[in-house]
Parts: structure tokens; C-alpha cells; sequence
């Protein structure tokens, strides 16, 4: 039984149940950030820039941000404003009509 009592000589006071239970022994007060007010002393803690990779943004749509009348995006393709080329929908059209044509001549050039 004497294992014990070497081990506390050997560990320190702070790493003790007794020294943990008394750290957290008295009420800790929730503080509603309402009450706060500002002293002109106290900061907001600083930013920490992340190490590594950055996270991939997502792009949004631009039509739940912005009202595409007011949009200065205009698109190449058509003229319209609120879109640009890539989401333009007249291009679509035509690209699925141009697969169709090539799909056509490949077809009738099978058959000759």
C-alpha cells in the first residue's frame, strides 16, 4: 500500500481531483452579451489566418443576391443582363442543337 503515497510525492498539486474540484467548486454565472457595454479598452480578438489549403467557395447564384434588372452582368451571347455566357440559356439551346446536327451526319454518314 505504499505505491500510493510515492505516487503523490512524484505528482503535482494541480494535477489532483482536490485541485480540479476546488478550480470548479464555485457558481459560474452565465453573462448575457446584452448587458455588455463597450470600454473602449476591451478588443475583439484577433483573426487567425488558417494553415493549410483554403476551403473551397462555393459560388452562389447570383439571382438570390441580386435583382437582375439592376444587375450589371450582361451576357455576351444574347445581350440580356442578369446572366452571363456560361448560364446563358440560348446558348444551351444551340449547343443541344448542334449535337443534334452532328448526331444526324454521323447517322447518314453510317448509312452511305
Amino acid at each position: 500500500l505504499e505505491f500510493p503515497t510515492i505516487l503523490r510525492d512524484h505528482v503535482h498539486y494541480y494535477y489532483r481531483y482536490k485541485a480540479l474540484h476546488s478550480l470548479y467548486e464555485p457558481n459560474i454565472c452565465p453573462v448575457a452579451m446584452d448587458s455588455l457595454r463597450f470600454d473602449g479598452e476591451t478588443l475583439h480578438p484577433l483573426a487567425k489566418t488558417q494553415i493549410g489549403r483554403p476551403k473551397k467557395r462555393r459560388f452562389r447564384q447570383r439571382s438570390k443576391f441580386v435583382d437582375s434588372s439592376k444587375s450589371t452582368i450582361t451576357c455576351s451571347i444574347c445581350g440580356e443582363s442578369g446572366h452571363n455566357k456560361r448560364s446563358c440559356q440560348e446558348r444551351k439551346k444551340n449547343l443541344k442543337q448542334v449535337e443534334e446536327q452532328k448526331i444526324e451526319e454521323s447517322k447518314k454518314d453510317d448509312n452511305n
